[in-house]
Formats: structure tokens, C-alpha cells, sequence
């Protein structure tokens, strides 16, 4: 199935969950992983739990927890 991790689009297997999503998206993305934790947000920037599921077209958005304590490429 197909979602959008910060815009980007990734193919994903059918069932995986937001942290999944969020994993497959760095594999292609190495230099945009964060040096700290992270957000999930929904494409409304609600918080989603990485186990949280997924249906084909979800949006998801990622964003560095504390965005002051390293250079992160995120927005």
C-alpha cells in the first residue's frame, strides 16, 4: 500500500503501522533520520502512537521531540 511520510510517498506492506511506515521511510531517507526522538503526527497534527494503523493514502509527519538539543533536517 502506498502512504506519505513527510510528503513522500512509500510503498508498504499491507497492515504495518505507523512506526513501521515511519522505519521504511528513513531506510530511503538515511540523512533526514533525527538525532532524537520523534512525533508521529496525523496529517491534522494529532499525535499518533507508531502502532497506530495505517490504510492506503495515510499521511504521516514526523518531527524531532526536542528540536534544540541537536541539527536536525526535519521541520
Amino acid at each position: 500500500m502506498q502512504v506519505y511520510i513527510n510528503d513522500q510517498a512509500i510503498q508498504i506492506f499491507s497492515g504495518a503501522r505507523a512506526g513501521d511506515a515511519v522505519r521504511a521511510y528513513w531506510a530511503l531517507h538515511p540523512d533526514e533520520k533525527p538525532c532524537t526522538d520523534i512525533l508521529i503526527l496525523d496529517r491534522f497534527g494529532f499525535e499518533t502512537a507508531p502502532d497506530g494503523a495505517l490504510r492506503e493514502g495515510s499521511r504521516l509527519y514526523t518531527q524531532p521531540l526536542n528540536p534544540n538539543e541537536c541539527d536536525c533536517t526535519l521541520e
